[in-house]
């Protein structure tokens, strides 16, 4: 009986990971395809338009460079924060959230909103690009917080985050480290069959 629920367990987990492996593909084709789009120079001009149209034809010489730069920054921040935001769903699903929470703390308060404010407003520098530096800054924050979160997981042991289903039910002896154990408050030995 444990041998079949082992590899009932295992078939379950392997298909589930095809599954996400799949639509990870789709949803990036489809990223891809959109980014593609916007950075064609011709479709930035008619979406800036859209987002900004501009009364006067000064304000449009002013005001569409601008946003066209900043919607390239903002495609890039997306594909970053598109891969931060499936690893803050597997942190959370290891029950983890507390660590992710730091990730954001350090990437947000601690590199963005410095960062930008510098970028900004000419501090500790010789030039200032205004409010593509507000870009640059969100930019640099979520690359640098799917690299902590891509170090959280990395560093993950396991083993000792597997879920607490599993666990009990094939070797009880093991802990319960299983977040839905401590989400629902139940011991393991209402598993054990």
């Amino acid at each position: 009986v444990r041998v079949r629920v082992r590899v009932h367990a295992c078939v379950r987990v392997c298909v589930r990971a095809c599954s996400c492996a799949c639509h990870s593909v789709i949803i990036t084709s489809q990223w891809a395809v959109c980014a593609i789009v916007i950075l064609y120079p011709g479709m930035r001009e008619r979406i800036a338009l859209l987002i900004a149209s501009p009364s006067s034809k000064e304000e449009k010489d002013a005001i569409l460079p601008l946003v066209e730069m900043c919607l390239v920054y903002t495609v890039f921040q997306q594909l970053f924060d598109f891969w931060k935001e499936i690893l803050n769903g597997a942190i959370r699903g290891s029950g983890r959230q507390s660590l992710g929470m730091v990730t954001s703390f350090i990437s947000y308060v601690i590199v963005c909103l410095p960062v930008s404010f510098c970028l900004a407003f000419q501090k500790f520098q010789s030039w200032s690009p205004g409010i593509v530096g507000l870009y640059w800054g969100i930019v640099v924050a979520s690359v640098c917080h799917t690299i902590l979160n891509s170090a959280l997981i990395l560093s993950t042991d396991w083993d000792k985050v597997r879920g607490c289903p599993y666990t009990c039910h094939l070797q009880p002896k093991l802990p319960c480290n299983s977040a839905m154990c401590h989400l629902h408050e139940v011991s393991c030995d209402y598993h054990q069959p």
